[in-house]
Order: structure tokens, then C-alpha cells, then sequence
């Protein structure tokens, strides 16, 4: 599985999801700290401007985020990325009506009054919703 796990770490699938989104999905620290001990990129982020903050926000889970930016050292951008809705990762927690990770993604937000929303790197032409 390990020799496996380093050939396919970094592979993604139809939407560009990779094992750190995968993991970060899951919300469990111990395992992530694995991935990552094996390499994993928690900075990658799928073809839809979906990274790892995105996944733990969705999974309202705020000690994830602490995790990816305390001990991760994620570059806070990732707080302002949009996806390809022109969503940030807040605007989609308010949309789950998550009041804890709202909460603490403004008071981050917050301590970084010089970044402002941005599309993310990665995303793809042709990715998003159709318009009927």
C-alpha cells in the first residue's frame, strides 16, 4: 500500500481531486498528518477552485482548519480563493448555515485585511454550472 500510496499521491480524479482533498474531506487530523508525512500537497485544489479548506468548511469542522493553518502553514489565500461560482469558502459555509466555521473563517478573514478574493489557481475552462 505505502509503494502504491507514493505513485498515486498525487494522482486526481475526473474533477482534479487529490488524496490531501480526499483526506481533508474526511476531517481527520491523524490520517492527514500521514498523507502529509507522505507527501501530500494540502495546498492542491481541484479543478472547480475546491481545495482543503473548502472540504472542511463543507464538513463544518473547525479544528481541520486550525490544523491546515496552524500546523499545515497553509498560505491564507486559500481563505479567499473563489471557486468557479465566484464563491470563497465562506460564502459556501453560509450557504450550509455552518455557524462555527463562519465564524471563525471571518475572524481569519479578518487578520488578513490585505488579501482580497481572487479566482483560484486551478481552475479549468468548461468547469461550473450550465446556465439553462
Amino acid at each position: 500500500l505505502v509503494v502504491e500510496l507514493k505513485h498515486s499521491l498525487h494522482a486526481t480524479n475526473f474533477s482534479g481531486c487529490c488524496a490531501a482533498i480526499w483526506g481533508a474531506t474526511s476531517g481527520d487530523v491523524g490520517f492527514c498528518e500521514w498523507l502529509r508525512a507522505c507527501g501530500a500537497d494540502f495546498a492542491r485544489m481541484n479543478d472547480w477552485g475546491h481545495g482543503c479548506v473548502v472540504k472542511a468548511s463543507w464538513r463544518n469542522n473547525v479544528p481541520f482548519l486550525e490544523w491546515l493553518f496552524r500546523d499545515v502553514g497553509l498560505d491564507p489565500m486559500h481563505l479567499f480563493y473563489l471557486d468557479v461560482d465566484g464563491l470563497t469558502p465562506l460564502d459556501l459555509a453560509k450557504k450550509q448555515r455552518h455557524a462555527g466555521v463562519v465564524a471563525w473563517l471571518e475572524a481569519e478573514m479578518a487578520r488578513h485585511p490585505h488579501l482580497t478574493p481572487a479566482p483560484a489557481p486551478s481552475i479549468k475552462l468548461g468547469c461550473g454550472r450550465v446556465e439553462y
